[in-house]
């Protein structure tokens, strides 16, 4: 059910409800609840009822998002937080010429790895994306056959390997990204044949890839008003594997340009099941090295993003992580900066 994109946007509209449908469907079933004398008697055993009214606090509407791509700029809808449309014509923010290439497909698949190169020789002028005839490499169905062709045609001026796929089996993308990623460092961006055999919607997916193509290769799509000045975002987050028990995956992630379209990531594996991050100093130490290579100077604010942390892991997380942000402040700011007795403040 999950493919067939028919069947999954007809369940949208039952299952993503706007605020207004939402809270009809709500009274609906409240009311339901009052009147319904059954439910009523098994509510009395519990001692439990509901109260008729939603909940009401005081809220406030973040203003609209300037977007600026190209020499363009627009607003995006506040309600909707969608610039899609906007985007999908127009020069990009920083363009990667597509000059040494890969395409991958298999045998049964030409037709659509052609249809889909034309379609890309359509929408990337209007982006402003420079692109050269790619090398198109015929293969098996195989993950040995995939990486014995990349093996033999992947070279230290290959910007961009895509590769087309004729199913979604997980142990083909995998071992194709395995390879791309960690023997043979290379952009890839993998496609389904199937996404590219409909003629309607063609021109919308070869759009979408080329900017991530373009992403991918270290260009940029647009970039938004932050109202800050020289200012570092940072995420962190924690991955625990409850299937396998294996090691849990701290990722950290850090912006290294003023317009928050450059990043600078690492992994920390940790035991499995710990949340709070050990390392964090080496990352941020790293992060801000970094930035200074591409703005030759230090970031004046430092914003970070903690993801998964409860309400109980609050206090444990500021004794432990927190110390470490402080460290690294220390270490890679000038004495009199102001840094080495920064206080860091949680949100």
């Amino acid at each position: 059910m999950r493919k067939d994109y028919r069947v999954m946007r007809d369940l949208a509209l039952h299952m993503r409800l706007d605020p207004e449908r939402r809270q009809h469907e709500l009274r609906k079933l409240m009311n339901t609840i009052q009147t319904n004398r059954e439910v009523q008697r098994e509510l009395q055993l519990w001692d439990l009822k509901f109260d008729t009214n939603f909940v009401s606090f005081s809220g406030r509407i973040l203003k609209e998002v300037r977007i600026f791509q190209g020499r363009r700029a627009f607003d995006s809808h506040p309600q909707f937080a969608d610039w899609l449309r906007e985007t999908g014509s127009g020069p990009l923010l920083n363009v990667k010429s597509l000059d040494h290439w890969l395409i991958l497909y298999p045998t049964r698949n030409y037709g659509a790895a052609s249809s889909f190169v034309q379609s890309l020789r359509k929408v990337t002028p209007t982006m402003g994306i420079a692109m050269r005839e790619a090398k198109m490499l015929e293969v098996s169905d195989t993950v040995q056959s995939y990486t014995t062709v990349l093996e033999n045609h992947v070279s230290s001026k290959t910007q961009m390997v895509l590769c087309v796929l004729s199913s979604e089996k997980k142990d083909l993308y995998d071992g194709i990204k395995q390879y791309l990623c960690v023997k043979c460092p290379t952009p890839s961006q993998c496609v389904v044949a199937r996404t590219l055999d409909k003629p309607q919607t063609l021109m919308t997916i070869a759009t979408k890839i080329a900017q991530q193509m373009n992403c991918k290769m270290g260009g940029a799509l647009w970039k938004v008003e932050t109202g800050l000045q020289n200012a570092m975002f940072i995420g962190i987050d924690c991955f625990h594997d409850i299937v396998n028990r294996r090691k849990s995956i701290a990722g950290f992630m850090s912006s290294i340009n003023q317009e928050l379209t450059q990043w600078f990531s690492q992994c920390i594996f940790q035991e499995s099941g710990q949340e709070l991050v050990n390392g964090l100093k080496t990352c941020l130490e790293a992060a801000l090295k970094l930035w200074c290579k591409h703005n030759q100077f230090l970031p004046q604010a430092i914003i970070v993003y903690r993801d998964g942390v409860g309400d109980g892991q609050l206090q444990a997380l500021m004794d432990h992580e927190v110390p470490q942000i402080e460290s690294s402040l220390r270490s890679v700011y000038p004495k009199d900066s102001g840094y080495i007795n920064c206080k860091v403040q949680i949100l």
